[in-house]
């Protein structure tokens, strides 16, 4: 009879607590998207910096010599998606093996 009143109290317990069970659940699911989150916000972050670095010394070489570098750095999107182009058609080519 004990054994059965014991056990009966531990299962209304969990169905009283199964909420605070389940919200704590999601917390922790929460907790770790946002530092999954925080990882690639860190690195876009790091990306971009070094992108701006990187662009601000092309900028600068570009200032002292007067804009000679801005032809060779300033690539069109048209003429991007041709040099892809070419490239994709060549090394296609080359996988072909001619009989």
């Amino acid at each position: 009879m004990t054994k059965t009143i014991s056990t009966m109290l531990v299962l209304f317990l969990l169905m009283i607590t199964l909420p605070v069970w389940i919200g704590l659940a999601g917390a922790c699911v929460g907790i770790a998207g946002a530092l999954f989150g925080m990882v690639f916000g860190i690195f876009g972050a790091l990306v971009g910096a070094l992108g701006s670095i990187l662009g601000a010394i092309v900028h600068s070489v570009g200032a002292i010599f007067g804009g000679v570098f801005h032809p060779v750095i300033s690539v069109k999107p048209l003429t991007l998606l041709l040099l892809i182009l070419v490239v994709v058609v060549i090394t296609r080519s080359q996988g072909k093996t001619v009989r």
